[in-house]
């Protein structure tokens, strides 16, 4: 059921211009439910899922990327000049917690304004909310590092791949028919910085075991197989 699309040339000046009226309305449908025929169907608000820049946007907190930018626990970050990159080290710092939260314990994860979401009912703004789905944490995360670790010959224990043996595989993805729900076609290791996730996802789950059978050493494709299980 669609609920709302959005589109423009930014993002909402504020957040509260594009939840606000999602809060209200689901508060409502909350308290009066959902009338199907002589049903009421009750409402519940199982989980927001956005991608990490979204996420921070939508809870009003520090981009993902900030050295107190980890929504699930209060460990302070590294920056690593030489990567530009910032790092959690801790392993045991303290969970971030909903009234925890609301209560601004950790000032600098927070932005100076207050999300809509905190109005929203029966809703915890930190067990509440995904910081791993499917897409972003493996399609786009691990198989595209992966294939661009092989491609780039980034893996040392990983055997490099010749021109000829790129299109070899490049041409197998291309002509290997998939199965009828899967709607995209494979395109070349050419363009592989630029697959959707559901390339990747095909690539994965139907194609690799097969491809990567013929181009890797025994025991780097059998720690791949781990994954892919």
């Amino acid at each position: 059921m669609l609920v709302g699309v959005f589109c423009g040339q930014t993002k909402p000046e504020h957040i509260d211009e594009y939840l606000r009226p999602l809060v209200l309305e689901v508060n409502d449908l909350q308290q009066r439910g959902l009338q199907f025929g002589d049903k009421v169907v009750r409402l519940v608000i199982r989980a927001l899922i956005a991608d990490s820049p979204a996420r921070a946007f939508a809870l009003a907190t520090v981009s993902f990327g900030a050295k107190h930018g980890c929504l699930k626990c209060s460990g302070v970050g590294e920056y690593v000049a030489s990567e530009n990159k910032v790092i959690f080290e801790s392993v045991h710092a303290e969970l971030r917690t909903d009234a925890g939260f609301r209560n601004r314990i950790d000032k600098d994860h927070h932005k100076d304004w207050k999300t809509p979401l905190e109005d929203l009912h029966n809703f915890n703004l930190v067990d509440d909310v995904v910081v791993a789905d499917r897409l972003h944490l493996i399609d786009l995360g691990v198989t595209k590092k992966l294939l661009g670790g092989l491609l780039k010959h980034e893996f040392t224990q990983f055997r490099s791949w010749s021109p000829q043996e790129k299109e070899s595989v490049s041409s197998f993805l291309i002509k290997t028919p998939l199965p009828s729900e899967v709607h995209r076609r494979m395109r070349s290791l050419k363009c592989v910085n630029f697959w959707k996730g559901t390339e990747l996802r095909s690539c994965l789950h139907y194609l690799s075991p097969v491809v990567l059978k013929d181009f890797m050493f025994e025991i780097p494709f059998n720690h791949f197989l781990l994954y892919y299980c």
